[in-house]
C-alpha cells in the first residue's frame, strides 16, 4: 500500500522521538516568546525561558483547556500576528458556550496533511465518497 508521506510514516522510533523532541522544544520556545498567556502558564509549571524540554517532560507541561479558550476569547492566546489568521472555527456551543479556534495558513496546511495521511491509512481512495464528522 502506498504511503502519503514515506519519510514520516516509515521513520524509526528513535528518529520519530528525536523529531518530536526537536519540535516540542521549538514549540515551547515560540510560546514563551510570543504569548503572555503561555509565558505565565509555562512559568507556573516551572518551565523557564530557554529551558531544555524533552518528551519525558510532557506530563509537567501545561495543556490548553476549553475554559482557557473561553476565558481568553477571542484573540488573547494567539502566537502569530492577528493578520496571519485566515480562518476561525467555532463550536456549536451545545455545552453552553461556543469555543473559537483561530488558524493560520500554515495550520490549515498541516491539518490537510494530517487528514490526507489519516485517510490514506484507512485505505480511502479518490473514487470514493466519504463523510468525515469529527465530534
Amino acid at each position: 500500500m502506498p504511503m502519503w508521506d514515506q519519510q514520516a510514516e516509515a521513520m524509526s522510533t528513535d528518529e520519530r522521538a528525536t523529531l518530536q523532541s526537536k519540535r516540542l522544544a521549538a514549540l515551547i520556545t515560540r510560546l514563551a516568546a510570543t504569548s503572555p498567556f503561555y509565558q505565565r502558564r509555562l512559568a507556573a509549571a516551572g518551565v523557564e525561558p530557554g529551558a531544555t524540554v524533552i518528551l519525558e517532560d510532557l506530563p509537567k507541561l501545561p495543556f490548553t483547556t476549553k475554559p482557557d479558550l473561553w476565558d481568553h476569547y477571542p484573540w488573547d492566546m494567539l502566537t502569530v500576528p492577528r493578520e496571519d489568521i485566515v480562518r476561525v472555527h467555532a463550536s456549536s456551543g451545545t455545552g453552553g458556550r461556543p469555543t473559537l479556534s483561530a488558524y493560520s495558513r500554515k495550520d490549515l496546511r498541516i491539518w490537510a496533511e494530517v487528514c490526507a495521511r489519516a485517510l490514506g491509512c484507512a485505505h480511502a481512495r479518490s473514487s470514493e465518497f466519504i463523510q468525515i464528522s469529527y465530534g
